[in-house]
């Protein structure tokens, strides 16, 4: 028997055993292969990959890695070449939120090793955030309350559990504001609770900056996203009316709508105001004539503005006591800015009867007026049963050789012989 050129010589009387052992064979399986998500990027979400490399003789000069989506099972395994030494690998170009399977093999001279068992893995979801350009809230005088609206969405596919989370970093760190979970299936929404604070004593926005912290229950990752906010606190705007009320057989009147800033930011940018006028207790249609939307709008830097409707009450004979219509509005801040908060204003439709009298009846002249002649050092006709809020023009006229004093009572402001009243009562 020959070995390369060496000759063993062999004994005619001894029997003797070779066993030859060939060294050179192809790596064993490798094993331990791991992967867990690795912080999303802008445009792909990696996985990290580890193993344990098997010896091997002759030794490894190479390894490879392969990868394919988990709901994918018949789609082509992409291959990743790595180091003989490697016990770790990043894989790339994956999509956010997806299972996917990952595999090693190794070789060496003599030849490549099976693949090793298939490990499954999350990749972290890819978080974006987005929050409005202030805070959306009120401004009253004393403690005003501002509520914050940022929105975050988070979108993983491939099962398991987002855990959504907001917190207030600046100023306050670490509050937390809201969370949700939710399956991670499809993409979420969520908006934060209300962050109080109390009024400052300017416009000057305050800054504040938020994060949302979303966790992947299978990959155990959180991917965060923030939101810078400036906070700037917006005023309310309050309707007021006048007349406040009318007679309801007084046929059509004109009504002007106020529309004032309250509280101490007023702002820059114009404030655009809605204004419906929508039954209350009195009925549109039966009790009023229908009264077509308007727009008020109040110019930046101003504190107030007006517009004016037509009210129609419908005359009848019944007895319903004073019916109220609702002078309802919708504010804008800017041509896209937030909402502003709007107090409703409102008109009184009358129709009790009251009586206006005029006492004691006037000496050397009269008054007179709409169904009102009272006379001369007499009685005459010095009273009238109106609608209440009806407007009644007075004319006092002296007697020759006599000059108009004053009035008292309803019409002492007035300083000419003509007075007109509203008797409201």
């Amino acid at each position: 028997m020959t070995r390369g050129t060496e000759v063993l010589p062999l004994s005619s009387t001894t029997k003797t055993s070779v066993t030859i052992t060939n060294v050179y064979a192809k790596p064993p399986k490798v094993s331990g292969v791991s992967a867990e998500a690795a912080q999303c990027g802008s445009r792909n979400c990696p996985l990290k990959v580890s193993w344990e490399a098997p010896a091997a003789s002759p030794p490894l000069t190479g390894q490879f890695v392969q990868h394919r989506r988990a709901d994918k099972p018949d789609g082509d395994w992409t291959r990743m070449d790595v180091s003989a030494t490697a016990t770790e690998a990043v894989v790339t170009g994956l999509q956010p939120g997806r299972r996917y399977h990952v595999r090693v093999r190794a070789r060496n001279k003599v030849g490549k090793s099976g693949w090793s068992d298939a490990a499954a893995a999350n990749t972290a979801p890819l978080v974006t955030v987005s929050a409005d350009d202030g805070g959306v809230g009120s401004i009253n005088e004393g403690d005003a309350k501002a509520r914050i609206r940022l929105t975050g969405s988070a979108k993983a596919k491939g099962g398991g559990t987002l855990t959504g989370r907001w917190f207030r970093i600046y100023p306050s760190p670490n509050h937390q504001q809201s969370e949700i979970k939710l399956p991670a299936g499809s993409s979420f929404a969520m908006v934060s609770k209300q962050d109080y604070h109390r009024s400052p004593s300017s416009d000057t926005p305050e800054e504040r900056t938020y994060r949302l912290e979303v966790t992947h229950e299978l990959s155990g990752d959180t991917a965060v996203g923030s939101a810078d906010v400036a906070l700037r606190w917006l005023p309310k705007v309050v309707l007021s009316v006048k007349p406040p009320s009318v007679p309801e057989d007084g046929g059509a009147r004109e009504v002007r709508v106020k529309a004032k800033l309250t509280g101490k930011s007023v702002g820059s940018e114009a404030k655009s105001v809605s204004v419906k006028v929508k039954g209350g207790t009195a009925t549109e249609g039966t009790d009023f004539a229908a009264v077509s939307g308007f727009t008020i709008s109040i110019p930046g830097g101003a504190r107030n503005a007006t517009g004016t409707f037509t009210l129609t009450p419908t005359a009848d004979t019944a007895a319903e006591g004073g019916e109220t219509v609702k002078v309802k509005g919708a504010a804008t801040e800017g041509t896209d800015g937030p909402e502003l908060k709007v107090k409703a204003a409102e008109v009184t439709i009358e129709d009790e009867r009251v009586t206006l009298s005029i006492s004691p009846a006037p000496a050397n002249g009269s008054v007179t007026g709409t169904g009102i002649d009272c006379g001369t050092g007499t009685s005459g006709d010095c009273s009238e049963t109106v609608t209440k809020s009806a407007e009644v023009s007075l004319t006092a006229s002296p007697r020759s050789g006599y000059v108009f004093e004053d009035w008292k009572g309803a019409c002492s402001s007035e300083k000419s012989a003509s007075c007109a009243v509203v008797v409201s009562g």
